[in-house]
């Protein structure tokens, strides 16, 4: 989408809710997911959460979705803490410590 609002003639969509799908090596039912959310109401935005997928989940995702909002986490970080990525990013970076801080603990 052109986002020149002097050279845009497309409406700019409204968002009403989001959507936020957390996949860990699911990569076919991840795909199937994402296109029925897009196919059944166009005034939702998608967020994916990937937890460290290694069946190519974040690249498929980013061929068939482009318009989708992608986490790719570099380590599988749970469920709970996933979906608090998606809700609050900024807890992306207290994960990532907490995960630093961890490897380094030993």
């Amino acid at each position: 989408m052109n986002v020149d609002s002097a050279e845009s003639t497309e409406p700019l969509k409204r968002i009403l809710y989001d959507v936020v799908v957390v996949s860990y090596n699911q990569r076919d039912r991840l795909l199937a997911c994402l296109a029925a959310a897009a196919a059944a109401e166009s005034t939702v935005r998608l967020i994916v959460v990937d937890n460290a997928s290694a069946d190519g989940s974040a690249e498929a995702v980013t061929v068939a979705h482009p318009d989708a909002d992608l986490i790719a986490l570099p380590t599988n970080v749970g469920f709970a803490a996933a979906v608090m990525v998606a809700v609050n990013p900024s807890v992306l970076w207290s994960v990532s410590f907490q995960l630093s801080f961890a490897a380094m603990a030993g």
